[in-house]
């Protein structure tokens, strides 16, 4: 008897332990990404289709920035350095217009 109880808190220590290590192992980590100039929305709408189920994203609007959840490091690097190129000051274009060569008759 006693050897089938010693036996039994084995096997449940060792599903615990598996347990707690898969735990460990399917957890993601959350990036936040800083924005400078782009809305966040922009930004996670392409994240979302370009990525789709992988990738957990949400918009945090006090800090203008997106929220990444998820457990590839190399998924992380490449949404890292797409936010950075599509979060670019935007282009003014300027012009002026002068009145050249008009003369105005008043007879």
């Amino acid at each position: 008897m006693k050897m089938k109880k010693n036996t039994f808190k084995f096997r449940l220590f060792l599903l615990v332990i598996l347990l707690f290590s898969f735990c460990s192992y399917a957890h993601a980590k959350l990036h936040i990404i800083k924005l400078s100039y782009s809305s966040p929305e922009a930004i996670i709408k392409v994240i979302k289709d370009l990525y789709g189920k992988k990738v957990d994203a949400a918009v945090a609007p006090s800090i203008n920035a997106i929220v990444i959840n998820t457990d590839e490091p190399a998924i992380h690097q490449e949404i890292e350095k797409l936010a950075k190129n599509l979060d670019r000051r935007p282009s003014i274009l300027r012009f002026s217009i002068k009145r050249s060569g008009f003369q105005q008759n008043t007879n």
